[in-house]
């Protein structure tokens, strides 16, 4: 029997206090929903990115050589135990040609087993001269599938020596695993930024080795990547292969020594039979030269006497051919004149025949367009008049509809203003009334009026007047509200149940006749268009005909010119004719005379020849013999190098690389799931802090709220194990119900959300995956339990202690004390009695006070770290390229610029009027380390020290004025940089350089810094580092102000120069941060609304809270004479006070926390803001009070509902 009662008044207590429930319900939700989710986002990006790596059977290991690596290599790394499969492969970088600049992309073979590339247009190579390109590369190039580009090499060697073919068609656009994100690496040639890649068939490639092998370890496939698990494997498998370096690189050497000891064999067996053929050679010279001598002068004996004969017979022949000379040319002028006529003719034919053809085409073209269209014409302007007839008449309808609506709108809308200025008039009063006192009243108004003082009565008067004028307000307000009423009676009879249903019928109307006007104005249109396509039909079937008149009329002109040519053809063949009969007797003569001239020609070249021969036969065998004792002496010189090469050749080396070493943005990948890891420890605990400490004050307070209830069941009998679990069971429902609906949503929406936003830089995953994480949910959810459980359980202890007699008495109020501000006089004797009793009540409960301050100075300090976050994220492209770097773009050179093309591009800009100002920089990607690591930055050399100021500025973040310029003995080193080497002022840096040798130099400064890493050398300093000056390989430019738009034709026309290898504007970067930075923003704005959401929560709980313990109190109020609005005064008071005391106190913990969370999330190649905008603490104070006030609104209809009688119960 008592379990049932305990049952029922168990449902009928979380009926009754249904908004108490479900305000613990929600709470814990959301901190519970927070925590898991933000938690949960880590796991889930790395199962995110281990699916996809998986899917595309993504390399675990990358094997490079000095040397390549060989099928035997391949095979070797494949026995290694831990490894399950091998494959080598090709790669190379080279230029593209993209517009007028040329850019890096990576080539790399198509491999088999891994790395499999995803085809998001076209298809894979299939053979060699085809390529799949990087779909981010085409995206800001003109490039599509279908087309063919030619690839140059880029380091001065012709790129067929590793490729079959420099020209490939490219078949296909996708992503690779390789490249997850929008870095591409870096390379040695161009600019040293890869913008790119491109896949080919292995068959593209021509080596004799592989550049690289692919490796994938045994078990890694079920490892998550990015966890330890996974990196264990890895670098076993990596200290593996590690381990056989040593072998197969010797056995690599030796097979290049043994092939190179096998060429000197050879060419030292080809010296020595070359050095016998030589000795051989001079025996057979010296015989030679005797034999020559007589056979020339038997010949020279018998042309002189040929040469008599033929003199006399040239004289003849000579006559002829002059007259026969003189009638060829008059008949070739005269057939040339015929064949300029017949070309002309054959011309002008031709191009008649074709008019003649295209006028024919036209004449088929209209009269198809001609019944093809004309119908339709036609049809269209007779349906057009009705058209217009019927949007008249809807037009008129829709005005006679119209015209009583409104009127009866405006109606109603005036008498609205004249109630709200009734309304004004009546609260202006009553303020007066409020502030007048009606006990004085009372007393005055008792005195006779002739016993009254000028001031009783003046004060009598004007509570009389102020409470006539008041009636007669209000009078006012009712006969408005009765023409209201009849006005609103008009507009039910005309069918309208409201005044929104009103308005909406109006709008309709309006809409309706709009739509009518935009049909008008269509169809006036159409027939316009209608009349202007007949008159283009007619005006070409006019042009047709004149075209056929002008046609007849040219081909009878040319019929007459035909029969011209053909008369003229006649005689001239005729007359050709009889000169060639001449001719051909002359010819007989003439040739006779020519054979015996060319027997003597023949004779005398012969001789010639013949002692000419026989004199370079004799100084070519001297010379070559000369050459050949040269050539081997130099061969025997070359062979001896080459031995002594082949004892200088060292043992190649091998790099075995992980994803992390290999992989681009894989690592950085892995960084932002750590950081999504790091905030989830700090951000979210403290979301959840504050939403455990709300849901046990909840609980706290309803134990303590209901200690005269537990009494009376301890009395009845009731034991305390079945007291308290009415209220275990209450928090337990809640609090678990609340749990389980937050681990289900917060684990599915906020990491589904946050990778979203991650995925518009990694944006090629192709799934987010978002499984539940059961060790989180179950972390939560036991805390959230475990508070509130241990809070009510306590509660419960604490009042289940006393005696039934003494739970059933109100607990004793706290004794009153002065508080702090009693004692300052001069600020107490100015406040009212409604404040004092406002200070003192939050003094007097200090339980409340702090639990309130702690949650709203919470919910403020979540939602100032939203806002600072996306102040600090979105700053740095403003700070960077404004406050720090301000010029407007560099120009990079090649490294084998001649100084010409170098003075070129000096001229150009220096003669270019929209040039403010430029410097030569030297600029190269190296590596420095520290006592703390080693990282990668830009080394950058200007040209002139104190120039460079005009384009950088050298200053500190901390402190702006202080300002710092390059030193010969020191150098100026990047904030974020220093943070990373963990390096300071005067520390010592070293630059690795593997051709000159590491330098070490100190630290002088430290600068502001945001968009990657710098260090900054002078001149004077390089030199003394390497001993030569820097070769400065780029050009920094700014423009005037005002020539913007001539930044990129000035970069145009730089690319259009020889040595110039591309141009970065700056105005394109910042365009491209921009975008990247967007990416963040939603995260930003799940965190924001997250922590107004708690908020709203935590204020309607206390809010519910303070005004249930204080039911009481508030009763009593009501029966002094307060008014509602007084009573709710009364508490909004305290509310507005501790929401402004927590908001500070929010701004103080949201400052300390953002600082911590922006160091955390920060990425290693830029740098973060550190300032909080005063509009961000502005909006979160802004938000905190909004929803302060809505929940004051809310709670004011709370108010009104206390009963006074319970001020006149018993406390007993």
């Amino acid at each position: 029997m008592k379990k049932n009662i305990l049952r029922k008044d168990f449902i009928i207590e979380i009926k009754k206090t249904m908004g108490r429930f479900v305000s613990i319900f929600f709470i814990v939700a959301l901190g519970v929903a927070f925590y898991s989710g933000i938690r949960a986002s880590e796991p889930s990006m790395r199962i995110t990115a281990d699916q996809y790596f998986d899917d595309s059977e993504l390399m675990d290991l990358k094997v490079m050589g000095t040397m390549g690596l060989t099928k035997a290599d391949i095979k070797a790394i494949g026995k290694v135990s831990g490894i399950e499969a091998v494959e080598g492969g090709y790669s190379k970088d080279v230029l593209c040609p993209v517009g007028d600049n040329e850019k890096v992309v990576h080539m790399l073979s198509m491999q088999k087993n891994f790395n499999q590339v995803s085809v998001v247009e076209g298809r894979l190579p299939e053979k060699a001269g085809e390529c799949l390109v990087d779909e981010d590369f085409l995206s800001y190039t003109d490039l599509k599938v279908g087309d063919t580009v030619t690839f140059h090499s880029g380091d001065g060697e012709a790129l067929t020596d590793s490729l079959v073919t420099d020209t490939y068609k490219i078949v296909g656009i996708g992503n690779s695993p390789l490249y997850i994100s929008f870095g591409r690496g870096s390379s040695t040639i161009g600019t040293g930024e890869i913008s790119g890649f491109v896949v080919v068939d292995k068959a593209s490639f021509d080596m004799d080795v592989y550049t690289e092998a692919y490796v994938k370890v045994s078990g890694a496939e079920e490892k998550t990547a990015f966890t330890d698990e996974y990196n264990n494997l890895s670098d076993a498998a990596k200290e593996a292969v590690s381990a056989i370096e040593e072998e197969r690189c010797a056995a690599r050497k030796q097979e290049i020594v043994d092939e190179a000891n096998e060429k000197l064999a050879d060419s030292e067996k080809t010296v020595n039979e070359k050095s016998q053929e030589l000795e051989d050679a001079k025996k057979e010279l010296e015989s030679g030269k005797s034999k020559a001598a007589e056979e020339l002068e038997k010949a020279k004996q018998q042309l002189t006497d040929g040469e008599a004969e033929l003199a006399d017979a040239k004289q003849q022949i000579a006559d002829g051919e002059t007259q026969l000379a003189d009638a060829k040319a008059q008949l070739n002028d005269k057939q040339a004149q015929l064949d300029s006529a017949e070309a002309q003719y054959e011309s002008g034919k031709a191009q008649l025949d074709q008019k003649e053809q295209e006028l024919a085409d036209a004449e088929q073209v209209y009269l198809s367009n001609y019944s093809k269209y004309m119908p339709i014409i036609t049809a269209g302007k007779e349906q057009i008049p009705a058209g217009k007839s019927q949007i008249a008449d809807g037009k008129k309808r829709l005005d006679e509809g119209l015209a009583p609506l409104n009127q009866l709108k405006d109606g109603l809308a005036g008498i609205e203003d004249e109630i709200s200025q009734c309304d004004s008039k009546i609260a202006g009063l009553n303020t007066q009334l409020d502030g007048m006192d009606s006990e004085v009243y009372q007393k005055y108004v008792n005195i006779p009026k002739e016993n009254r003082n000028e001031e009783e009565q003046a004060y009598v008067e004007k509570w009389e007047n102020l409470n006539k004028q008041l009636d007669d307000i209000k009078k006012q307000k009712a006969q408005l509200e009765d023409k209201k009423k009849g006005l609103l009676v008009q507009m039910n009879k005309a069918g309208f149940a409201t005044e929104a249903d009103l308005e909406a019928q109006i709008t309709s109307l309006t809409k309706q006749k709009e739509d009518l006007d935009a049909k008008e104005t269509a169809l006036l249109q159409q027939e316009q268009t209608l009349a202007a396509q007949e008159e283009e039909l007619l005006s070409a079937g006019r042009q047709i005909t004149d075209g056929k008149s002008q046609i007849a009329a040219a081909r009878s002109q040319l019929d007459s010119t035909k029969s011209q040519i053909t008369d003229g053809k006649a005689q001239i063949l005729s007359a050709w004719a009889l000169l060639n009969e001449k001719e051909d007797t002359l010819n007989a003569s003439k040739a006779q005379l020519a054979s015996g001239e060319q027997e003597l020609a023949d004779g005398r070249s012969e001789y010639e020849q013949a002692a000419k021969e026989a004199e370079e036969q004799i100084t070519d065998g001297q010379a070559k013999i000369t050459d050949g004792e040269k050539q081997l002496t130099d061969a025997k010189q070359q062979i001896a190098d080459a031995k002594a090469e082949i004892k200088k050749i060292e043992n190649p080396k091998w790099y075995v690389q992980t994803r992390e070493d290999a992989l681009t943005e894989y690592q950085g990948y892995g960084d932002n799931a750590d950081r999504m890891r790091s905030i989830g420890k700090v951000f979210p605990v403290l979301f959840f802090l504050v939403a455990a400490l709300i849901s046990l004050t909840t609980m706290t307070r309803m134990v303590e709220e209901q200690r005269v209830q537990i009494g009376t069941m301890k009395a009845l009998g009731y034991g305390k194990a079945a007291i308290a679990g009415k209220y275990i069971g209450y928090a337990l429902i809640a609090t678990l119900g609340g749990s389980i609906f937050g681990v289900l949503a917060g684990e599915k929406i906020l990491p589904f959300i946050i990778i979203y936003a991650y995925m518009i830089l990694y944006k090629h995953l192709p799934a987010i995956l978002v499984p539940y994480h059961m060790s989180y949910a179950l972390q939560a959810s036991g805390i959230a339990v475990a508070c509130t459980l241990i809070a009510t359980i306590a509660s419960c202890y604490k009042e289940l202690a006393a005696e039934p007699a003494e739970l059933m008495r109100p607990a004793a109020p706290k004794q009153g004390k002065r508080i702090l501000l009693e004692r300052i006089g001069i600020i107490w004797k100015h406040l009212n009695f409604t404040w004092k009793s406002t200070v003192r009540n939050l003094i007097r409960y200090k339980k409340r006070f702090f639990m309130t301050i702690f949650g709203i100075g919470g919910c403020m300090a979540l939602m100032v770290v939203g806002f600072g976050l996306k102040d600090c994220i979105y700053e740095i492209v403003s700070l960077q390229y404004e406050k720090v770097q301000f010029y407007d773009a560099a120009t990079y050179m090649s490294d084998d610029i001649s100084e010409e093309n170098r003075q070129q591009l000096h001229d150009y800009l220096d003669q270019n009027a929209d040039i403010k100002e430029t410097i030569e920089a030297r600029m190269q990607k190296t590596d420095v380390k520290s006592a703390s690591g080693k990282k990668t930055l830009y080394l950058m050399v200007p040209s002139d020290n104190e120039k460079i100021e005009d384009f950088l500025s050298f200053h500190s973040r901390t402190n702006k004025d202080e300002v710092y310029s390059l030193k010969k003995d020191e150098v100026i080193l990047t904030e974020k940089m220093a943070s990373l080497l963990n390096v300071k002022v005067g520390d010592e840096l070293t630059i690795e350089d593997e051709d000159r040798g590491d330098q070490t130099v100190t630290v002088g400064a430290i600068c502001e810094n945001y968009m990657s890493h710098y260090l900054y050398l002078s001149p004077e300093k390089y030199e003394e580092l390497y001993g030569v000056p820097a070769e400065y390989n780029t050009i920094i430019y700014s423009v005037k102000d005002g020539k913007d738009d001539q930044i990129e034709k000035i970069g145009t026309k730089l690319l259009s120069m020889d040595g110039v290898l591309n141009v970065s504007y700056t105005s394109s970067i910042e365009g491209r941060l921009d975008d990247m930075l967007r990416s963040l923003n939603l995260v930003i704005v799940v965190l924001i609304v997250s922590a107004g959401m708690l908020a709203f929560v935590v204020l309607y709980n206390l809010n519910n809270i303070n005004i249930t313990e204080r039911q009481r109190e508030l009763a009593t109020l009501k029966v002094l004479g307060f008014y509602d609005g007084e009573v709710a005064s009364y508490v909004y008071r305290e509310n507005i006070l501790l929401t402004i005391i927590g908001s500070v106190v929010g701004m103080v913990l949201g400052n300390l926390l953002h600082r911590y969370i922006i160091l955390t999330v920060e990425v290693e190649e830029a740098m973060f803001g550190r300032q909080i905008h005063w509009q961000s603490y502005l909006y979160s104070f802004l938000f905190t009070v909004a929803f302060s006030l809505f929940v004051n609104w809310v709670m004011f209809y709370k108010l009104k509902k206390i009963d006074m009688v319970e001020s006149l119960k018993s406390v007993e």
